[in-house]
């Protein structure tokens, strides 16, 4: 089988692909040089068929392959928003989001090449690699072309595709597609995000879609006519659009540039008239906050929840444009937490799915390939179905999950199994149910989880079925008792050790010289699908968790997470033990990192002692300053769970100077400390509930918070709920500290 072959074969693709506007993925299954010579020679070939004056791209993600004179990149993040007609991956490590990310990139016509050495075709130990090339060679719309074949594989003639027409769209698909818009949905996702810049305010616009849908352009099409031909006013307009990086931006500025020719593109800045449009990065958004008469931000998926929330705070007018299935990590779990907080935010929010694609045809083989290899569109067990006419959502609820609750869980209808990789691998329908669970019920998951399930061999898998439909998921690994020569490595700041996540952090940050010393499983995930939540089932699931460690000889169970309030009382509620607060902020949640731990021994158990003491001990000191922007919420959870004999000493001496405070005897600076102490001990005795008796008691709480343990400052305080000054902050706190005073 010469090179001439293969090229003359690789021909007749393209020919068919370019036809039917779809794109394809050839395996090349070799040595490297084999590899090289042929991958040259068919990104050769495509580039001197490049039609329309259009030059080919051809990307490679990984190793440059020799004779390679492509555009060799490692962040694959950059290119979303780009387009490609060639992809080489090329990756011997197989980074499953740069895959399926880089895919979304390719244009009809184009192909996503794998090369697959013989070393990851041949390792029987990598399931998900062997889980991905049996995919491609049970896919008859993809090839796998081997070094050692002596035929190439056939091309099966297909037919044309007629792009699917949905009955939400039948109204449109009477009136000709206006503006450039290449679908009826895109034009009606254009007349949606006009309707946020013109109608009333505070009604943003969740606009999602798969890749190659047009959102981008969308949003092009739809800024051109707000600042050209339908403005009928002379008001300049100010339009902002961000994303997670500008290279994303790519698509839309082109857009933008055809749709409004007479204006100007200059670093980043649209201008026509007196109007512009800018990129401004989210970083410096979030800073400087400029004022804009609509916000856009693209690749919504991939910036974190918190951001975006500080941006529906501070903007009225704003469209958020994202991915609807995992390429960023995020998936249906964005959808479901995020459609929530614009549900508490903004009641009024519109949401708008584009099913149709235009960057290729429908039922595109490539994009079939990749959302069944990685499971990007596993059936969701709680459907969501958008009305797209109407804008709205309803969710559909398994019948056999009805009423389920944490008393009418029996030995009959409720299993719990600890799941082997091995399964996983051999049958699809549990690992489809598995992962639908993840994505639906948690906010970061993406296709390399795919790869954990199937590969780590730390991995330990347990579900918890219900008549006999998976509704919780925990995923743990098993940590600790490290080499000593790799102890002195992380020592002496050398390494970082894979699986250590516990015992390291101990050792480093935590000063815990004996850390690897004990077994560790730590729970990295735990999710239950949302229709069955707050019935128990996640602390029934530990509990099952709980039992395999101490059958196999671990010492700790463990946890890591962004703090929050839910999550910090849920882990407590397991008996599971804080001992760290992370100083630094997660750039995914924007929540500090806290561990909890669950000693299973007698040994273990005076380790976590200390560990708890030595981080209660230090934290007043440390609310001032490393965690002042801790939300008073955390806070106050922070200090239900101090346990009462490591609580600070609270005298007569301390009730006095707080009569005298209340009482007007004593200023504020004398009386401070005994306050601090007062309301420590009020909120580690008692409970949520009887704490938070009113809206008015716990916003005064708040304030007792954020002045006597975060210290924060009278300015940021006042502005923050609204108080006229000093005079009347003070007089919050007496009016909270007599209230303390009143609780028995």
């Amino acid at each position: 089988m010469s090179q001439s072959d293969i090229c003359f074969w690789f021909h007749t693709l393209t020919q068919q692909l370019r036809k039917n506007r779809q794109r394809s993925l050839i395996v090349l299954q070799g040595d490297s040089a084999w590899a090289s010579d042929i991958s040259a020679a068919l990104i050769q070939q495509l580039s001197q068929a490049a039609t329309c004056g259009r030059t080919m791209r051809a990307i490679t993600f990984g190793e440059a392959l020799m004779g390679d004179e492509s555009e060799v990149i490692d962040n694959f993040r950059h290119q979303l928003g780009r387009e490609n007609d060639v992809v080489l991956f090329n990756d011997p490590d197989f980074h499953p989001d740069a895959f399926a990310a880089l895919s979304g990139t390719i244009v009809a016509g184009g192909v996503m090449i794998w090369r697959c050495s013989e070393m990851q075709a041949l390792d029987s130990e990598n399931l998900f690699v062997q889980r991905i090339l049996s995919k491609a060679k049970n896919d008859t719309s993809s090839f796998v072309i081997a070094q050692t074949d002596n035929e190439l594989p056939a091309i099966v003639e297909q037919a044309e595709n007629s792009e699917v027409q949905y009955k939400s769209d039948k109204a449109l698909s009477f009136s000709p597609i206006k503006n450039g818009c290449k679908t009826f949905q895109q034009q009606c996702a254009v007349k949606a995000i006009e309707k946020v810049a013109l109608g009333h305010r505070k009604r943003p616009l969740l606009l999602t879609a798969d890749r190659g849908r047009g959102k981008s352009s969308a949003l092009a099409i739809a800024v051109a006519k707000l600042i050209g031909f339908e403005n009928t006013t002379n008001a300049a307009q100010k339009i902002i659009i961000t994303a997670p990086h500008s290279n994303a931006l790519a698509i839309f500025f082109q857009q933008l540039e055809q749709s409004c020719p007479e204006g100007e593109f200059n670093q980043n800045t649209f201008s026509y008239n007196n109007h512009k449009v800018e990129y401004i990065a989210i970083d410096v958004l979030i800073k400087e906050k400029p004022t804009a008469h609509l916000l856009l931000i693209d690749e919504a998926a991939a910036i974190p929840v918190y951001i975006l929330s500080q941006l529906v705070d501070s903007y009225h007018r704003v469209v958020f444009s994202s991915t609807q299935h995992g390429y960023e990590g995020a998936g249906r779990g964005f959808a479901v937490k995020f459609t929530q907080l614009l549900s508490d935010k903004t009641p009024h929010f519109h949401q708008y799915h584009i099913h149709q694609p235009i960057r290729w045809a429908e039922n595109d083989p490539l994009e079939l390939f990749v959302f069944d290899a990685f499971l990007l569109k596993s059936t969701d067990l709680e459907s969501t179905v958008y009305e797209n006419k109407g804008l709205d959502k309803a969710y559909l609820k398994q019948p056999s999950l009805e009423n389920i609750t944490s008393e009418n869980i029996t030995s009959e209808n409720a299993i719990f199994s600890c799941i082997e990789q091995q399964q996983l691998f051999a049958d699809e329908g549990l690992l489809q149910q598995i992962f639908s669970v993840l994505v639906t019920a948690h906010y970061q998951t993406s296709p390399s989880d795919l790869k954990l399930l199937l590969n780590n061999k730390a991995l330990r898998l347990f579900v918890l079925a219900i008549n006999q439909q998976i509704v919780a998921v925990a995923l743990t690994l098993k940590e600790g008792n490290a080499e000593k020569h790799e102890i002195k490595q992380v020592a002496s700041a050398k390494r970082r050790l894979k699986n250590q996540f516990l015992p390291q952090s101990l050792f480093l940050h935590n000063h815990c010289t004996t850390a690897f010393d004990y077994h560790y499983l730590r729970v990295m995930r735990i999710a239950v699908l949302p229709s069955v939540q707050q019935q128990g089932l996640g602390i029934k699931l530990l509990a099952h968790v709980k039992q395999y460690a101490v059958q196999n000889d671990i010492d700790i169970l463990g946890t890591s997470f962004g703090a929050n309030e839910s999550l910090l009382s849920f882990w407590h509620k397991a008996h599971y033990q804080l001992v760290r607060l992370g100083f630094s902020v997660d750039k995914a949640s924007g929540e500090h990192s806290s561990m909890y731990l669950q000693p299973l021994n007698t040994k273990a158990a005076d380790l976590v002692a200390n560990l708890q003491q030595h981080f209660y001990r230090s934290l007043t000191y440390l609310l001032t300053e490393q965690y002042q922007s801790i939300s008073a919420g955390v806070v106050i959870n922070l200090i239900k769970q101090w346990p009462a004999e490591h609580l600070p000493l609270f005298t007569d001496y301390d009730r006095q100077v707080i009569e005298d405070f209340i009482s007007r005897k004593s200023l504020f600076d004398n009386c401070s400390y005994s306050l601090h102490l007062q309301l420590i001990h009020f909120l580690a005795t008692y409970s949520k509930n009887s704490a938070h008796e009113s809206v008015n008691n716990y916003q005064l709480i708040e304030i007792l918070v954020k002045r006597l343990l975060q210290k924060q400052s009278i300015e940021s305080i006042c502005q923050e709920f609204a108080l006229t000054g000093k005079k009347q902050l003070n007089n919050t706190v007496i009016s909270g500290v007599n209230y303390l005073l009143q609780k028995p």
